[in-house]
């Protein structure tokens, strides 16, 4: 559980001041819950004994795409559409992926919105996030989704961190291990208005799932050569299934 250090009541229900860089061994939203720390020593060339315990070695462990603890460093303007209807644009904000929070930049330093799900949808620069319930391994989790393709069927992102390794960079005195943080992304998608579901993982189920015949989809991928194994090739299919 999260160590509060600072808790402040604001004049708005919606937000609190809270350390939101206190460190947890658990962050039970989504795919974060099942972080994974492992100690890395760059000399040895080896994993530490903790990683030996999970039966994870740095040297062999796709630890898949490395990321910082935020989706993007900088506060970037942000506006808020509360599900009330109000209307909150004067906040500067950011996605803290580690603790599955946005941030916000007040007198006081940073803080993190402490009511999420009073939120309809959040815009921060070019992205829009939505607030949603979503099924993982037949559990039910509340988190941020960055909305990717809009239209008749829309895909969405969600990040986690499922592995952080803290690295020694060498055997000088005092020196500080680098702790790196490897991103987890899941699809979702919905069309025609259905339940928020998980995407496929494989081609074929991906291609099945979709309203669209599945000899038109699969002409449309081999013209392009869309492998569906980008992000953005992902996106492109969505574009063409709301396009037809």
């Amino acid at each position: 559980m999260k160590r509060i250090v600072t808790l402040v009541i604001s004049l708005t229900f919606l937000f609190c001041v809270v350390d939101v860089y206190a460190q947890s061994d658990l962050v039970d939203i989504g795919k974060t819950h099942n972080v994974k720390s492992i100690d890395h020593d760059k000399n040895s060339g080896s994993g530490s004994s903790s990683a030996a315990g999970t039966g994870l070695s740095h040297n062999y462990v796709d630890l898949g795409e490395e990321c910082g603890m935020f989706l993007n460093e900088e506060y970037q303007p942000a506006t808020i559409t509360m599900k009330d209807g109000n209307v909150i644009d004067e906040k500067f904000v950011r996605y803290n992926i580690y603790n599955q929070q946005m941030e916000y930049v007040t007198d006081e330093g940073a803080s993190a919105i402490g009511n999420p799900g009073e939120i309809s949808k959040m815009k921060i620069g070019d992205q829009v996030f939505f607030y949603q319930e979503f099924v993982f391994k037949d559990r039910v989790y509340h988190g941020y989704l960055e909305l990717l393709e809009q239209g008749n069927c829309e895909l969405f992102l969600y990040r986690g961190i499922k592995y952080t390794s803290h690295e020694s960079p060498g055997p000088i005195d005092n020196s500080k291990s680098i702790k790196k943080y490897y991103m987890d992304k899941t699809f979702y998608y919905t069309c025609n208005n259905s339940t928020l579901t998980l995407l496929p993982e494989k081609k074929k189920e991906i291609i099945a799932s979709l309203p669209v015949p599945k000899d038109d989809v699969q002409a449309y991928l081999k013209k392009t050569g869309n492998k569906l194994k980008k992000d953005s090739e992902l996106v492109d299919l969505f574009v063409y299934v709301n396009q037809h």
